[in-house]
């Protein structure tokens, strides 16, 4: 009853304090959990939550209380996970815009597939046919240091068999990588058939093209 009545004078002392002071009521709770009402902010205030109320006492606009650091952490986290997850979707997007472009049919996708493996098997001979070579030249090369038993290699003849062996190493691991090569474009070929039968369903590619791009508008 007394804070009603409290509440009540105060309210008549804004109104006759002019509109202008009427403007400027806030109601909170300070740190002793008591509702107080003021016409400015006080410094207690600073932070917590409070409402912003007319001259009928209606609450207009609620203050927020300030985010502890657990919160604004929480929330950049979240914020942070929208934005790669945006980025992920539209990249997804493009990626499958991009397939349906550059393969009309599933058919024009297994060719690709084919080129890919065949062009892997010829700059794989190239590399064997290059290993071949540089082998002959070492044999020769050590045919040519057996004359220099128990003697000092010529510093051209050293110098003519590290590089070589250096040419033989390179070679080797360039064939190691081709190799290797085979099954990355068998994975890569495997997921675009996979994600092009998703995208078209049987359906005409066109479409599911036309499709994806308004999406992305």
């Amino acid at each position: 009853m007394i804070r009603a009545k409290t509440l009540l004078l105060f309210f008549c002392a804004l109104l006759a304090a002019g509109p202008v002071a009427a403007q400027k009521l806030y109601k909170y709770v300070d740190e002793q959990g008591r509702v107080r009402y003021t016409d400015r902010p006080p410094i207690d205030m600073a932070g917590r939550a409070s409402d912003q109320l007319n001259r009928q006492g209606t609450v207009i606009k609620h203050n927020p209380a300030a985010l502890t650091p657990e919160e604004v952490a929480a929330q950049e986290a979240e914020r942070k996970r929208k934005t790669e997850a945006d980025a992920a979707a539209r990249e997804e997007r493009r990626k499958n815009m991009a397939l349906l472009a550059t393969y009309p049919s599933m058919a024009d996708l297994d060719d690709a597939h084919a080129r890919a493996l065949a062009n892997n098997t010829d700059a794989k001979k190239q590399v064997e046919t290059r290993i071949v070579e540089l082998k002959k030249r070492q044999e020769k090369l050590q045919q040519e240091a057996e004359f220099y038993k128990n003697k000092p290699l010529p510093a051209q003849l050293k110098g003519s068999m590290f590089e070589l062996e250096s040419d033989l190493k390179a070679q080797s691991e360039l064939l190691a990588a081709k190799n290797g090569e085979v099954d990355l474009i068998n994975a890569r070929f495997a997921e675009d058939k996979r994600r092009y039968l998703e995208l078209t369903k049987g359906g005409s590619p066109g479409k599911t093209a036309s499709s994806a791009t308004t999406q992305t508008r």
